[in-house]
């Protein structure tokens, strides 16, 4: 599974406030509500776009 390390603490605390802690929370969040964000930056959104399209986990 590939790994996403946001390090600025205002973009960890913007996914927490939108309850997103696992990969299938953030595929449940509209890209509108990410990029409307307080604390989400150009930089933040960029390293989660490849996980965006997570819905359901294979094994």
């Amino acid at each position: 599974m590939k790994q996403c390390e946001l390090k600025t603490k205002p973009a960890f605390r913007a996914l927490i406030r939108l309850n997103v802690y696992t990969l299938l929370d953030l595929g449940k969040i509209s890209p509108e509500s990410l990029v409307n964000a307080h604390g989400l930056g150009p930089t933040s959104l960029v390293k989660l776009e490849p996980f965006l399209t997570y819905s359901i986990v294979q094994f």
